[in-house]
């Protein structure tokens, strides 16, 4: 029978502990990680509009994730992810006048106001989805990121008829709403 220094030099990766991430990505330093996400065109993008090292945004989704399935932080990372970039992106679209990049991204905030409201109304039912922050944040990345253009989509198709349908009921309701709280205000005072 061999000892154990005999079964350490025969099989290598006994003696020492293993790196799961050079296991996946081959490789173990920061630097080589960063090469090989700037890879990704998306990734470029993000890295010239916003400066901050493919690495960095690497390491920060993996710990939201993880702290997204496990329940950590999960509603505060989900409107972080949702509104802190496009807000980014927003005023820097604002400063520089593209019309398109406003029109990009009023769209985004409209269609995610008509969720967000959406998801107020039916969020008791939607708790009982598993994974469903994850699946929320992946909807959001959706409806922002420029090469899919969900927003877009969801507004041209969805949003844009049923706005021009019941447009004038969405008015006498709102007036309704407005006349009514004037008057409670107007008892209260």
């Amino acid at each position: 029978m061999k000892n154990s220094e005999d079964l350490r030099t025969s099989m290598p990766n006994l003696g020492r502990p293993r790196n799961v991430f050079q296991d996946l990505f081959g490789r173990t330093d920061d630097k080589s990680l960063n090469d090989s996400l700037m890879k990704y065109k998306e990734i470029k993008m993000i890295y010239k509009k916003t400066g901050i090292k493919p690495v960095y945004l690497f390491w920060a989704l993996i710990i939201c994730l993880v702290f997204i399935l496990f329940g950590f932080f999960e509603s505060e990372l989900t409107y972080i992810i949702a509104t802190l970039y496009p807000l980014y992106i927003s005023i820097k679209t604002l400063q520089n006048g593209d019309r398109e990049d406003i029109k990009q991204w009023l769209v985004y905030w409209v269609v995610y106001s008509v969720f967000i409201n959406l998801e107020s109304v039916f969020g008791f039912l939607l708790q009982y989805i598993m994974f469903y922050s994850f699946f929320k944040i992946i909807f959001l990345l959706i409806l922002y990121l420029p090469q899919y253009n969900g927003a877009l989509w969801i507004y041209e198709k969805l949003l844009k008829d049923a706005f021009i349908k019941y447009e004038s009921h969405i008015y006498e309701f709102g007036m309704n709403v407005v006349k009514k709280i004037t008057e409670e205000n107007k008892k209260n005072n």
